[in-house]
């Protein structure tokens, strides 16, 4: 009796250490997808992918819509001596707003409180964060304040709709949203209108990832 039960003990460990071994290698296994599990969330998604393609391009799209709108691309790579053109004011106003205060980047409130942020109204930027501060041989943290507070409100209001219009197509088809198309605010300070080339219906498509 007693060698029957050491028969059977040893049976199950054999049985145990051939599982443990499918297990390990994988052998035994179905796949995930044969036993109904979702496998979607191991997918990248297509939309964010998209986006971070999208952002290098994005201020180059806010120039041609907004070509009054000061580059302030003149500064010189500390690694290289060169100058870098593509480093715009808006591109580092981008990747403060995406990178250095983590905010969504298709909501127009979170772009006003970035510009509040220029304005010195909410948030303080710390020049060590700010976009540029390492790989640029001056900080262009305090001009780009200076600028962005030299822009008149209608001039700010159209940079944060481009914003909003070219990295959330969606939002600006809303209803609720402000019509691309309605009619220029003119600025409280003069009888002209700022920024002639307004965002139009459609003009989010025009920027391919």
């Amino acid at each position: 009796m007693a060698a029957k039960w050491q028969r059977r003990r040893l049976s199950f460990a054999i049985l145990s250490l051939a599982i443990a071994a499918f297990v390990v290698l994988g052998s035994g296994l179905p796949e995930l997808g044969s036993i109904g599990v979702d496998r979607s969330w191991l997918k990248p998604d297509p939309a964010a992918a998209q986006r971070s393609t999208r952002i290098s391009d994005v201020q180059a799209e806010v120039y041609l819509r907004l070509p009054n709108l000061p580059k302030e691309n003149h500064y010189v790579s500390s690694i290289t001596g060169k100058a870098v053109p593509k480093n715009t004011l808006v591109d580092r106003l981008i990747r403060y707003h995406l990178y250095a205060k983590g905010r969504p980047a298709g909501f127009r409130f979170d772009w006003k409180l970035t510009v509040a942020d220029y304005m010195g109204a909410n948030e303080y930027i710390w020049p060590r964060t700010y976009p540029g501060h390492d790989n640029l041989t001056e900080n262009p943290v305090d001009r780009d304040r200076e600028v962005i507070k030299s822009l008149r409100r209608a001039e700010r209001n159209a940079l944060v709709q481009v914003l909003v219009d070219i990295l959330n197509p969606q939002a600006a088809r809303q209803p609720s949203a402000p019509s691309p198309t309605a009619s220029p605010t003119p600025d409280s300070r003069s009888n002209s209108t700022v920024f002639p080339n307004s965002p139009k219906s459609g003009d989010a498509q025009l920027l391919v990832p």
